[in-house]
């Protein structure tokens, strides 16, 4: 009976032969997983047995032999799965190893949905945003600093008046940082419809004091700038202003008198050299005394308004006035033909007058265009 159980044993062992080779397991040792910037992948692996050989695909294409490490290159965008099998004597990894990534190299952007642009009276604008990926994050700036925000977004203290351009960026899930969105805007204070509005643009349009030339010819040769510049040499300020400004009320409250008295009075005179025939030595002297005549001091006269255009408040000066303007006001002494015929100074002095009066009118309404509250340290300026 023994006998017969070790034949049936090794009749058994003859029959099954040697054992079958167990498969390999396979393993992913490096390579990218979740979201990347990149469109090429590199993914090291091994396997469980030594020896064996390696098969690899991106999603579901065809199994191709590759070794460790394997680099993708080319990659689309979107979510991928990479797959890698060990093999070793026909046994092929019944469970390849796997690992998913998701390619995003393009860079979200974002959209201005609301806040203020070009001018507003609102010191702390609100402005609100979207991106067009989910899980992105932001950064705003209004003075070029960009810190972290979120929709909406207000600046955390008011802005001063002055120009701004409202930036805001996203930056997606995977790093990618997009161009900011921009939107220039203004903050501008309004204007208070009172006095002391209207006193601060008549300090605008009229400074308390200025210089300029009296551009002149003496009659006969050369012609004098007097009493600065002959030509060709340039000319050079000769008379100077002062002036005293009141702004006062009417019984209507959007208009005010603008009242100026200037106190005008001539520069030092230069003496100058120049040649004609001769070597001359030219003394032309403008003398000019606004208190000299009967009239102590020029007086300017003008209105002042408050003007609403387009929902902006604005201020505009009217005409412009200018008397006590005599004569015995200004005088011309020496010079070559200039002041040495009576005839020909009394018509210097009158196209002198002219002048100075033009000068003095324009004084005003060369800086008497509409004024409304501007940016930047003035309260007051030219309007947009």
């Amino acid at each position: 009976m023994a006998v017969l159980v070790a034949l049936v044993v090794a009749a058994s062992l003859l029959v099954a032969g040697p054992a079958e080779a167990a498969a390999p397991n396979t393993t992913i040792k490096k390579g990218p997983q979740g979201l990347v910037r990149s469109t090429t992948a590199t993914f090291k692996f091994k396997a469980s047995v030594k020896g064996a050989t390696f098969q690899c695909r991106l999603d579901s294409a065809r199994w191709k032999k590759c070794t460790s490490p394997a680099k993708l290159t080319g990659i689309s965008q979107g979510a991928h799965v990479f797959s890698v099998r060990a093999k070793k004597a026909g046994q092929k990894d019944k469970s390849p190893a796997k690992r998913a990534f998701t390619v995003d190299t393009v860079a979200p952007t974002v959209l201005i949905t609301g806040g203020p642009s070009g001018v507003t009276h609102d010191t702390t604008p609100t402005f609100t945003f979207a991106g067009n990926e989910a899980g992105s994050t932001f950064a705003c700036a209004t003075a070029g600093v960009f810190t972290a925000c979120t929709s909406p977004f207000t600046p955390a203290s008011p802005l001063p008046d002055a120009s701004y351009t409202f930036q805001v960026r996203g930056t997606d899930a995977a790093g990618n940082r997009g161009a900011p969105a921009t939107r220039a805007f203004q903050t501008i204070t309004p204007i208070t419809k009172d006095q002391a509005s209207m006193e601060a643009a008549a300090a605008v349009w009229i400074p308390a004091s200025r210089n300029f030339d009296v551009p002149a010819s003496c009659a006969g040769s050369p012609r004098v700038d007097c009493p600065d510049g002959i030509t060709p040499l340039p000319a050079e300020d000769q008379v100077s202003f002062s002036s005293a400004r009141t702004v006062t009320a009417t019984g209507d409250p959007n208009i005010y008198n603008l009242s100026v008295l200037a106190d005008v009075v001539s520069l030092p005179a230069k003496v100058v050299k120049v040649t004609v025939t001769s070597p001359v030595t030219l003394t032309c002297d403008l003398t000019v005394d606004s208190g000299a005549g009967s009239v102590d001091g020029w007086t300017a006269t003008s209105s002042l308004g408050f003007v609403d255009v387009s929902g902006e408040t604005r201020i505009q000066a009217g005409p412009v006035t200018v008397t006590g303007i005599e004569a015995a006001d200004m005088t011309v002494t020496g010079g070559a033909g200039c002041a040495t015929v009576d005839g020909l100074k009394g018509t210097f002095v009158g196209q002198l007058q002219s002048l100075v009066k033009q000068e003095l009118e324009e004084y005003i309404e060369s800086v008497g265009n509409p004024l409304c509250a501007a940016p930047g340290p003035a309260y007051l300026g030219p309007c947009p």
